[in-house]
């Protein structure tokens, strides 16, 4: 089985106890019956969790069509039953509806709220927590945290970068299937 570690204050492996207290049985069921029709589940997961910008330049290979054996993320059901089984058992809070909701109060607004979270120590991913680790990004943090016409601005020349990064294959002239 796999183990999930949090390095966030705010966040443990018991957050939704009170919420959804059968949370970690559903997606533990839900992952071991998955496993046992299909062994490459765990490697399926791990791509997903790892994620193809990481590999290939944000070249959204996640939303590839299944192509003969090579079966997509997206065509397999883990996720869909493990969201219907905790929308059904947990309906009173819905906390997968909500996921996320209480670290960010600005859902819907496009912000620096995230830098801001980050240096209140209310983060999910340790990914999040390294850019506290070095004088530079920490630096980076607390400029965009304090300033958001500066993170507004990096964000348009990030995007402007990310825009040039070769998926290697060229565009593709159906999304879904690659050239």
């Amino acid at each position: 089985m796999l183990s999930i570690s949090y390095s966030v204050a705010s966040l443990s492996l018991n957050h939704c106890d009170n919420t959804c207290p059968h949370l970690d049985c559903v997606v533990e069921s839900a992952v071991k019956t998955a496993m046992s029709n299909d062994k490459t589940v765990p490697a399926t997961l791990l791509r997903m969790h790892f994620h193809d910008c990481f590999i290939r330049g944000c070249d959204g290979s996640v939303s590839l069509e299944s192509k003969g054996k090579n079966k997509a993320e997206k065509d397999g059901p883990l996720v869909t039953t493990i969201d219907a089984s905790l929308r059904s058992i947990c309906a009173a809070h819905n906390e997968v509806r909500n996921a996320g909701t209480s670290l960010d109060s600005t859902t819907t607004t496009f912000d620096n709220a995230y830098y801001k979270l980050l240096l209140q120590g209310k983060i999910i991913f340790s990914s999040d927590q390294a850019l506290l680790t070095t004088p530079k990004t920490k630096a980076l943090v607390s400029k965009y945290a304090t300033s958001k016409q500066e993170f507004e601005k990096a964000f348009v020349e990030s995007m402007i970068k990310m825009s040039n990064i070769n998926g290697g294959q060229g565009i593709r002239h159906n999304c879904k299937v690659v050239n």
